[in-house]
């Protein structure tokens, strides 16, 4: 009689039992987190919580082997079938027990299991603080689910069942939008300290409920039954459903909703298990507003903003970007908007994403010859880690020199594939025997990248005569090339043409020019020699790659027509030590020294002439990786900031789209870098695989965050 008296004081510790889990759960997190590197909780950290889980096998056997059961279950006539008996006599009991399992599951995985990843990703908090916000939710239940319990079995448990659904259902929106508006330590303990108490309020009597809808001789059966469908529809999907809430819905303040509405169906089960209460409204209208924050709206703040116009760095100043925009640099310490996400940068270095202003992402090969032979969906795969692997050195955004098209383009812009925006070439355009022209001697023409071909690995098309030339343009316009690309002089990756000859005609040249420029575009030159590079600018060309062998008159002549140089000098250093190895044929290796001298002195000459200088690198095949050592070499010769500014402002400017990329200011595109280190002061923080940035944000959209 005495356990009859008490069942909702002792079934209540089994509901406390679910404390303790998540206050040793949150604790073990916050150990984990705290000496364990990411790459050590990826690799084995993530199995500790199974191992250390595997001791709860022993306790299981003990209870089932030497725990009796109680004297009404020994007493209770034995059922046959008791599935079918549950299903044909008792459907209404175990669908109302299902429901009043459901509240428990939603309201303990969204607010309890939930609110450290909710913490970190959605709040941008420390790890430290959502474990901690853990570990005071289980406190909280495990300290106030048995005093509920004792409470429910002198005044019924049936209130306390309908009082803590309601109190859940009116505070679920406040306390998700109080942390929200006010993100932090203090906020989330409160937060699992009001929610903590009334969950324990509703779970602290939800079992001994159960023993008054189904009889002892079924009940097992069909609280399993209402339990594992429950838990594994709304638990084991919990954290799933929450994201694609927040995601779908863009509101921070899904998972309150979504407890709303479980709730507000859980008031009418409630009910069916209460006697009427004089004080509960029968058929409440709740309204809330479902459109509170934009979002995508986050707030970068605690960071050390890189002023490159000024060249240092600026402390007390966030930023706020909402889509892909930033609309906000301003002091910190703004209220925040309601549903922003904010994250702490703790004192790090914030910079604009960086440009390379000459790549082939499709060059996956060195010899480039080989390079178009391959089949266009082997040359698409092995571009896919080439992709990647610039947007985690930083590089938000590339213009691909000959090769990638639009589609290419558009798949990294519908997030189909990772990847740093692309302003795509086309196929850049050769004369026979030219630059792009890859036949050895003696090879026919059969098989050549024509302008019309398809093959993905050509990085040019072989195109002749003022009006061929003019027609393969427009080709490249319509296909989405945003820049044309064309071969002046002779270059090191091809095999027939000398580096001191210049390729096509001046009337040729003048026709892609005019092409272009009807376009409201441009055309960037592939030219050493200071010959063939004077040529092209007389012809309108705006930029020049390479420029190696230019001299101080020729580089004058740039400087006054307003050109650009894109010196890439990283190329030739990997390819006199790495070119043989992978590939590069050896005519090709005989012409590196050729330039290779040179092309340190072009750096100086383009900056005592005042032309502004554009990051590119122009590597191939497996030199890919040595994408950010082109900043090293530029950091020796012309200074750090020279060298930011090259893959930042100037290679905007090369774009044409100064003011929103390259730059932190309000309605430019939110591409920033979140750097462990000074690169004003020490450029080697930016060189590598991206090692040191702890962030990375392209288009509004977080690629990289280890600050979490």
């Amino acid at each position: 009689m005495r356990l009859r008296a008490k069942k909702a004081f002792y079934s209540s510790w089994i509901q406390a039992s679910i404390g303790v889990a998540v206050l040793l759960g949150s604790a073990l997190g916050a150990i984990l987190s705290s000496y364990l590197t990411q790459a050590q909780l990826e690799s084995w950290g993530w199995r500790v919580p199974f191992l250390i889980g595997t001791l709860i096998g022993p306790v299981g056997f003990y209870i089932r082997s030497r725990v009796d059961e109680t004297p009404a279950y020994k007493a209770a006539k034995p059922v046959e079938s008791p599935l079918r008996e549950v299903i044909k006599t008792y459907p209404r009991q175990t669908l109302i027990s299902f429901s009043l399992v459901v509240l428990w599951t939603v309201c303990t995985y969204a607010i309890l299991f939930c609110i450290p990843s909710y913490a970190q990703r959605v709040l941008g908090l420390p790890s430290w603080m959502g474990f901690s916000a853990g570990m005071m939710g289980g406190a909280v239940l495990i300290v106030a689910t048995p005093i509920v319990g004792a409470l429910a079995d002198r005044s019924g448990h049936r209130p306390w069942l309908l009082g803590s659904a309601i109190a859940i259902f009116f505070s679920a929106y406040p306390m998700f939008l109080f942390i929200n508006q006010m993100p932090g330590l203090f906020s989330l303990l409160v937060f699992e300290l009001v929610l903590g108490l009334l969950i324990s309020g509703y779970i602290g009597s939800i079992l001994a409920a159960f023993g008054e809808l189904l009889p002892t001789h079924v009940l097992s059966t069909g609280l399993s039954v209402a339990y594992n469908f429950a838990v594994t529809i709304f638990g084991g999907f919990a954290t799933f459903t929450i994201t694609w809430l927040i995601a779908s819905t863009g509101s921070n303040l899904a998972p309150a909703f979504y407890i709303i509405v479980r709730g507000r169906r859980q008031r009418h089960w409630c009910a069916a298990v209460s006697r009427p209460c004089a004080c509960c409204p029968s058929s409440p209208v709740w309204s809330f507003p479902m459109s509170i924050a934009d979002p995508t709206r986050l707030i970068l703040r605690n960071g050390r903003l890189l002023d490159l116009q000024k060249g240092q760095l600026i402390s007390g100043q966030e930023v706020v970007i909402e889509g892909e925009r930033i609309i906000d640099v301003r002091a910190e310490g703004e209220p925040a908007p309601v549903g922003a996400r904010i994250i702490d940068l703790g004192g790090r270095t914030l910079m604009p994403g960086l440009i390379d202003c000459h790549v082939h992402v499709l060059a996956s090969n060195a010899n480039l010859g080989m390079n178009a032979l391959q089949p266009n969906a082997i040359i698409m795969y092995r571009a896919l880690p080439i992709l990647a692997a610039m947007l985690n050195r930083g590089f938000t955004t590339v213009r691909d020199a000959g090769g990638a098209d639009w589609a290419l383009a558009r798949s990294i812009q519908m997030g189909l594939i990772p990847g740093p925006r692309i302003f795509a070439s086309g196929k850049a355009l050769s004369q026979t025997g030219g630059h792009g022209d890859m036949r050895a001697r003696g090879e026919l023409l059969l098989n050549e990248p024509c302008s019309c071909c398809f093959r993905a690995g050509a990085i040019a098309g072989v195109v002749d005569g003022v009006d061929n030339v003019r027609l393969a343009v427009r080709e490249e316009l319509q296909q989405g090339a945003n820049q044309i690309k064309i071969m002046a002089s002779g270059g090191v990756s091809s095999p027939t043409d000398p580096i001191a000859n210049t390729q096509y005609s001046e009337a040729e040249i003048r026709a892609i020019v005019d092409e272009a420029a009807a376009a409201n575009t441009y055309v960037m030159a592939h030219a050493y020699t200071a010959r063939a590079i004077r040529r092209a600018i007389e012809c309108g060309v705006r930029t020049i790659e390479h420029g190696n062998l230019v001299d101080a008159d020729t580089a004058r002549l740039m400087a006054e027509k307003g050109a650009f140089a894109v010196p890439t000098q990283v190329t030739y250093e990997m390819l006199a030590e790495y070119g043989e190895r992978f590939g590069l044929p050896a005519d090709s290796v005989a012409k590196i020294e050729d330039v290779r001298q040179a092309g340190r002195n072009a750096l100086l000459l383009f900056a005592e002439a005042g032309v502004p200088m554009g990051y590119g690198s122009d590597l191939l095949g497996e030199m890919h990786e040595y994408q950010t050592h082109e900043l090293k070499i530029r950091a020796e010769l012309l200074g750090n900031l020279a060298a930011l500014r090259s893959a930042t402002s100037v290679a905007a400017q090369i774009l044409q789209r100064e003011g929103e990329l390259g730059c932190i200011s309000a309605g430019a595109i939110a591409d920033l870098l979140v750097v462990d280190g000074d690169p004003l002061s020490d450029i080697g923080c930016l060189v590598g695989q991206g090692e040191h940035l702890a962030m990375i944000v392209q288009g509004g959209h977080v690629r990289k965050n280890t600050l979490v």
